[in-house]
Protein backbone atom coordinates (compact mmCIF):
# COMPACT_ATOMS: atom_id res chain seq x y z
CA UNK A 1 0.00 0.00 0.00
CA UNK A 2 2.79 2.41 0.85
CA UNK A 3 4.45 1.72 -2.47
CA UNK A 4 1.25 2.47 -4.30
CA UNK A 5 0.83 5.74 -2.42
CA UNK A 6 4.39 6.84 -3.32
CA UNK A 7 3.86 6.05 -6.97
CA UNK A 8 0.62 7.96 -6.97
CA UNK A 9 2.30 10.95 -5.29
CA UNK A 10 5.16 10.95 -7.80
CA UNK A 11 2.72 10.93 -10.71
CA UNK A 12 0.87 13.92 -9.22
CA UNK A 13 4.15 15.87 -8.78
CA UNK A 14 5.17 15.07 -12.36
CA UNK A 15 1.84 16.26 -13.63
CA UNK A 16 2.06 19.42 -11.56
CA UNK A 17 5.61 20.11 -12.78
CA UNK A 18 4.51 19.61 -16.35
CA UNK A 19 1.67 22.10 -15.85
CA UNK A 20 3.88 24.79 -14.20
CA UNK A 21 7.36 24.40 -15.74
CA UNK A 22 6.57 26.09 -19.05
CA UNK A 23 5.24 29.35 -17.55
CA UNK A 24 8.12 29.51 -15.07
CA UNK A 25 10.73 29.01 -17.76
CA UNK A 26 9.03 31.57 -19.94
CA UNK A 27 8.87 34.03 -17.06
CA UNK A 28 12.52 33.45 -16.28
CA UNK A 29 13.45 34.05 -19.90
CA UNK A 30 11.40 37.21 -20.00
CA UNK A 31 12.94 38.46 -16.78
CA UNK A 32 16.42 37.62 -18.05
CA UNK A 33 15.86 39.38 -21.34
CA UNK A 34 14.41 42.39 -19.56
CA UNK A 35 17.44 42.51 -17.28
CA UNK A 36 19.83 42.28 -20.19
CA UNK A 37 17.87 44.93 -22.12
CA UNK A 38 17.98 47.22 -19.10
CA UNK A 39 21.69 46.65 -18.66
CA UNK A 40 22.22 47.41 -22.36
CA UNK A 41 20.47 50.78 -22.16
CA UNK A 42 22.17 51.52 -18.88
CA UNK A 43 25.62 50.76 -20.26
CA UNK A 44 25.05 52.04 -23.81
CA UNK A 45 26.09 55.69 -23.10
CA UNK A 46 29.30 54.52 -21.45
CA UNK A 47 29.94 52.07 -24.25
CA UNK A 48 29.42 54.76 -26.87
CA UNK A 49 31.59 57.14 -24.86
CA UNK A 50 34.41 54.59 -24.64
CA UNK A 51 34.07 53.81 -28.34
CA UNK A 52 34.17 57.53 -29.17
CA UNK A 53 37.19 58.00 -26.90
CA UNK A 54 38.94 55.13 -28.63
CA UNK A 55 38.19 56.71 -32.01
CA UNK A 56 39.49 60.08 -30.80
CA UNK A 57 42.63 58.46 -29.39
CA UNK A 58 43.26 56.78 -32.72
CA UNK A 59 42.74 60.11 -34.52
CA UNK A 60 45.12 61.81 -32.09
CA UNK A 61 47.84 59.26 -32.77
CA UNK A 62 47.41 59.59 -36.54
CA UNK A 63 47.47 63.38 -36.28
CA UNK A 64 50.65 63.35 -34.20
CA UNK A 65 52.35 61.31 -36.90
CA UNK A 66 51.15 63.78 -39.57
CA UNK A 67 52.30 66.76 -37.55
CA UNK A 68 55.76 65.28 -36.99
CA UNK A 69 56.13 64.84 -40.74
CA UNK A 70 54.90 68.39 -41.34
CA UNK A 71 57.40 69.83 -38.80
CA UNK A 72 60.26 68.22 -40.70
CA UNK A 73 59.15 70.02 -43.88
CA UNK A 74 58.15 73.35 -42.25
CA UNK A 75 54.54 72.92 -43.42
CA UNK A 76 53.15 75.14 -40.71
CA UNK A 77 49.77 75.73 -42.37
CA UNK A 78 49.16 71.96 -42.36
CA UNK A 79 50.10 71.75 -38.69
CA UNK A 80 47.67 74.55 -37.85
CA UNK A 81 44.86 72.74 -39.68
CA UNK A 82 45.61 69.28 -38.23
CA UNK A 83 45.99 70.53 -34.67
CA UNK A 84 42.80 72.55 -35.10
CA UNK A 85 40.86 69.38 -36.01
CA UNK A 86 41.93 67.72 -32.76
CA UNK A 87 41.12 70.85 -30.79
CA UNK A 88 37.54 70.65 -32.08
CA UNK A 89 37.35 67.35 -30.15
CA UNK A 90 39.65 68.37 -27.30
CA UNK A 91 39.44 72.15 -27.00
CA UNK A 92 41.60 72.33 -23.88
CA UNK A 93 44.34 69.91 -24.89
CA UNK A 94 47.54 71.80 -23.93
CA UNK A 95 49.77 69.74 -26.23
CA UNK A 96 47.78 70.56 -29.37
CA UNK A 97 47.21 74.16 -28.27
CA UNK A 98 50.97 74.61 -27.98
CA UNK A 99 51.56 72.81 -31.31
CA UNK A 100 49.14 75.10 -33.09
CA UNK A 101 50.47 78.20 -31.35
CA UNK A 102 54.08 77.43 -32.30
CA UNK A 103 53.06 76.68 -35.89
CA UNK A 104 51.07 79.93 -36.07
CA UNK A 105 54.11 81.90 -34.94
CA UNK A 106 56.49 80.33 -37.47
CA UNK A 107 53.93 80.53 -40.27
CA UNK A 108 53.55 84.23 -39.46
CA UNK A 109 57.32 84.66 -39.70
CA UNK A 110 57.17 83.25 -43.24
CA UNK A 111 54.90 86.12 -44.28
CA UNK A 112 55.70 89.74 -44.97
CA UNK A 113 54.75 92.22 -42.27
CA UNK A 114 51.07 93.06 -42.56
CA UNK A 115 47.60 92.13 -41.39
CA UNK A 116 48.00 88.42 -42.13
CA UNK A 117 51.13 88.24 -40.04
CA UNK A 118 49.53 90.22 -37.20
CA UNK A 119 46.52 87.87 -37.16
CA UNK A 120 48.78 84.83 -36.91
CA UNK A 121 50.82 86.43 -34.12
CA UNK A 122 47.63 87.17 -32.19
CA UNK A 123 46.39 83.60 -32.68
CA UNK A 124 49.76 82.23 -31.57
CA UNK A 125 49.63 84.38 -28.43
CA UNK A 126 46.13 83.16 -27.54
CA UNK A 127 46.92 79.47 -28.10
CA UNK A 128 50.23 79.54 -26.25
CA UNK A 129 48.80 81.44 -23.30
CA UNK A 130 45.92 78.94 -23.06
CA UNK A 131 48.40 76.06 -23.09
CA UNK A 132 50.41 77.69 -20.30
CA UNK A 133 47.31 78.33 -18.19
CA UNK A 134 46.06 74.75 -18.58
CA UNK A 135 49.53 73.38 -17.95
CA UNK A 136 51.92 71.96 -20.50
CA UNK A 137 54.68 69.50 -19.66
CA UNK A 138 58.32 70.42 -20.26
CA UNK A 139 57.75 73.23 -22.75
CA UNK A 140 57.08 76.23 -20.53
CA UNK A 141 60.44 78.03 -21.02
CA UNK A 142 60.27 77.62 -24.81
CA UNK A 143 56.65 78.77 -24.94
CA UNK A 144 57.45 81.86 -22.84
CA UNK A 145 60.30 82.65 -25.23
CA UNK A 146 58.01 82.33 -28.27
CA UNK A 147 55.41 84.51 -26.54
CA UNK A 148 58.07 87.20 -26.20
CA UNK A 149 58.90 86.97 -29.89
CA UNK A 150 55.23 87.02 -30.91
CA UNK A 151 54.59 90.16 -28.88
CA UNK A 152 57.75 91.75 -30.35
CA UNK A 153 56.60 91.10 -33.91
CA UNK A 154 53.10 92.31 -33.12
CA UNK A 155 54.07 95.96 -32.69
CA UNK A 156 55.97 98.52 -30.63
CA UNK A 157 53.11 98.91 -28.16
CA UNK A 158 53.61 95.33 -26.96
CA UNK A 159 57.34 95.58 -26.19
CA UNK A 160 56.67 95.65 -22.43
CA UNK A 161 54.85 92.30 -22.66
CA UNK A 162 57.61 90.88 -24.87
CA UNK A 163 60.28 91.91 -22.35
CA UNK A 164 58.28 90.38 -19.50
CA UNK A 165 57.96 86.98 -21.21
CA UNK A 166 61.60 86.97 -22.34
CA UNK A 167 62.68 87.58 -18.75
CA UNK A 168 60.40 84.80 -17.50
CA UNK A 169 61.96 82.41 -20.01
CA UNK A 170 65.43 83.44 -18.89
CA UNK A 171 64.50 82.97 -15.23
CA UNK A 172 63.60 79.34 -16.04
CA UNK A 173 67.00 78.79 -17.63
CA UNK A 174 66.02 79.11 -21.28
CA UNK A 175 68.95 79.82 -23.61
CA UNK A 176 68.77 81.34 -27.08
CA UNK A 177 71.37 83.15 -29.15
CA UNK A 178 68.93 85.85 -30.25
CA UNK A 179 67.12 86.66 -27.01
CA UNK A 180 69.72 89.28 -26.00
CA UNK A 181 69.44 90.97 -29.37
CA UNK A 182 65.65 91.17 -29.05
CA UNK A 183 65.98 92.73 -25.61
CA UNK A 184 68.65 95.16 -26.85
CA UNK A 185 66.49 96.32 -29.76
CA UNK A 186 63.41 96.80 -27.61
CA UNK A 187 65.22 98.76 -24.92
CA UNK A 188 66.75 100.93 -27.65
CA UNK A 189 63.31 101.66 -29.08
CA UNK A 190 62.00 102.39 -25.59
CA UNK A 191 64.81 104.92 -25.10
CA UNK A 192 66.59 102.94 -22.36
CA UNK A 193 70.03 103.12 -23.95
CA UNK A 194 72.05 101.83 -20.99
CA UNK A 195 70.06 98.60 -20.87
CA UNK A 196 70.16 98.37 -24.65
CA UNK A 197 73.96 98.64 -24.67
CA UNK A 198 74.36 96.00 -21.96
CA UNK A 199 72.20 93.55 -23.91
CA UNK A 200 73.94 94.35 -27.20
CA UNK A 201 77.27 93.52 -25.57
CA UNK A 202 75.88 90.18 -24.39
CA UNK A 203 74.53 89.49 -27.88
CA UNK A 204 77.85 90.39 -29.55
CA UNK A 205 79.74 88.17 -27.10
CA UNK A 206 77.59 85.23 -28.21
CA UNK A 207 77.55 86.10 -31.93
CA UNK A 208 80.77 88.01 -32.72
CA UNK A 209 80.50 87.01 -36.39
CA UNK A 210 77.05 88.53 -36.84
CA UNK A 211 77.84 91.67 -38.81
CA UNK A 212 74.25 93.01 -38.79
CA UNK A 213 74.27 92.73 -35.01
CA UNK A 214 77.58 94.61 -34.78
CA UNK A 215 76.21 97.37 -36.97
CA UNK A 216 73.05 97.70 -34.84
CA UNK A 217 75.18 97.83 -31.70
CA UNK A 218 77.40 100.56 -33.16
CA UNK A 219 74.33 102.71 -33.85
CA UNK A 220 73.24 102.46 -30.23
CA UNK A 221 76.74 103.37 -29.05
CA UNK A 222 76.53 106.52 -31.15
CA UNK A 223 73.13 107.37 -29.67
CA UNK A 224 74.53 106.90 -26.19
CA UNK A 225 77.59 109.03 -26.97
CA UNK A 226 80.19 106.24 -27.07
CA UNK A 227 81.80 107.10 -30.40
CA UNK A 228 84.96 105.05 -29.92
CA UNK A 229 83.03 101.84 -29.33
CA UNK A 230 80.86 102.64 -32.34
CA UNK A 231 84.00 103.18 -34.45
CA UNK A 232 85.36 99.83 -33.31
CA UNK A 233 82.24 97.87 -34.24
CA UNK A 234 81.57 99.70 -37.54
CA UNK A 235 85.22 99.27 -38.62
CA UNK A 236 84.99 95.56 -37.87
CA UNK A 237 81.91 95.30 -40.08
CA UNK A 238 83.65 97.03 -42.99
CA UNK A 239 86.67 94.76 -42.64
CA UNK A 240 84.81 91.46 -42.36
CA UNK A 241 81.47 91.63 -44.15
CA UNK A 242 80.91 90.44 -47.70
CA UNK A 243 77.45 92.02 -47.76
CA UNK A 244 77.46 95.22 -49.81
CA UNK A 245 74.56 96.81 -47.92
CA UNK A 246 76.16 96.22 -44.51
CA UNK A 247 79.52 97.39 -45.87
CA UNK A 248 77.99 100.64 -47.10
CA UNK A 249 75.94 101.27 -43.95
CA UNK A 250 78.96 100.72 -41.73
CA UNK A 251 81.00 103.10 -43.89
CA UNK A 252 78.35 105.80 -43.75
CA UNK A 253 78.21 105.39 -39.98
CA UNK A 254 81.99 105.85 -39.77
CA UNK A 255 81.80 108.87 -42.07
CA UNK A 256 79.17 110.47 -39.83
CA UNK A 257 81.38 109.92 -36.77
CA UNK A 258 84.43 111.43 -38.51
CA UNK A 259 82.27 114.34 -39.66
CA UNK A 260 81.22 114.95 -36.06
CA UNK A 261 84.85 114.71 -34.92
CA UNK A 262 85.91 117.06 -37.75
CA UNK A 263 88.29 114.43 -39.09
CA UNK A 264 87.35 115.24 -42.69
CA UNK A 265 90.24 113.38 -44.32
CA UNK A 266 89.27 110.13 -42.59
CA UNK A 267 85.63 110.66 -43.58
CA UNK A 268 86.48 111.19 -47.25
CA UNK A 269 88.78 108.17 -47.22
CA UNK A 270 85.96 105.95 -45.92
CA UNK A 271 83.56 107.26 -48.57
CA UNK A 272 86.12 106.61 -51.32
CA UNK A 273 86.50 103.05 -50.04
CA UNK A 274 82.76 102.55 -50.44
CA UNK A 275 82.79 104.08 -53.93
CA UNK A 276 85.49 101.62 -54.98
CA UNK A 277 82.88 98.90 -54.55
CA UNK A 278 79.84 100.88 -55.68
CA UNK A 279 80.05 104.44 -56.98
CA UNK A 280 76.29 104.61 -57.54
CA UNK A 281 75.26 105.13 -53.95
CA UNK A 282 73.33 108.38 -53.55
CA UNK A 283 73.93 108.37 -49.79
CA UNK A 284 77.71 108.22 -50.24
CA UNK A 285 77.67 111.30 -52.47
CA UNK A 286 75.33 113.06 -50.05
CA UNK A 287 77.73 112.50 -47.14
CA UNK A 288 80.64 113.60 -49.30
CA UNK A 289 78.79 116.86 -49.89
CA UNK A 290 78.30 117.30 -46.13
CA UNK A 291 82.02 116.89 -45.51
CA UNK A 292 82.98 119.37 -48.26
CA UNK A 293 80.44 121.81 -46.87
CA UNK A 294 82.14 121.59 -43.47
CA UNK A 295 85.44 122.20 -45.24
CA UNK A 296 83.91 125.37 -46.78
CA UNK A 297 84.28 123.93 -50.28
CA UNK A 298 80.76 124.67 -51.49
CA UNK A 299 81.62 123.99 -55.13
CA UNK A 300 82.56 120.38 -54.44
CA UNK A 301 79.72 120.04 -51.94
CA UNK A 302 77.07 121.03 -54.48
CA UNK A 303 78.67 118.84 -57.14
CA UNK A 304 78.42 115.87 -54.76
CA UNK A 305 74.75 116.60 -53.99
CA UNK A 306 73.94 116.94 -57.69
CA UNK A 307 75.53 113.54 -58.23
CA UNK A 308 73.37 112.12 -55.42
CA UNK A 309 70.21 113.51 -57.05
CA UNK A 310 71.23 112.20 -60.47
CA UNK A 311 71.49 108.71 -58.97
CA UNK A 312 68.33 109.04 -56.87
CA UNK A 313 65.99 111.84 -57.99
CA UNK A 314 63.93 111.26 -54.83
CA UNK A 315 66.84 111.82 -52.44
CA UNK A 316 65.12 114.47 -50.32
CA UNK A 317 68.12 115.41 -48.17
CA UNK A 318 70.34 116.08 -51.19
CA UNK A 319 67.61 118.15 -52.86
CA UNK A 320 67.14 120.20 -49.70
CA UNK A 321 70.87 120.92 -49.62
CA UNK A 322 70.83 122.06 -53.24
CA UNK A 323 67.96 124.40 -52.41
CA UNK A 324 69.86 126.03 -49.57
CA UNK A 325 71.35 129.49 -50.20
CA UNK A 326 75.13 129.56 -50.03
Amino acid sequence: MAIMRNLLYAKKRQALFQRTSLPVVALALIMGCTLLYGLYWLCKPKFLEYRQMAAVDASVMQTRVKIEAAWAENRYADIIADAGNILLLRPVDPAFLSMRGIAEFYHGMQLEAGNDQLELMQSAILDIRKALIIGVQGQKPQLLYLLGKAYFHKDYNHYDAAIMFFNQALSLGYESDDIWEYLAIMYRELGQLEKSISYFELAVAINPENMALLLSASKVFIQAGFSEKALQYASQVMEQTADQFLFEQAGLLLASIYLEQEDYAAGLAILNTIKERDSNSADVWYYEGLIYQKMDDNLKARAAWRKAVSIDPMHIDARMKLNERT
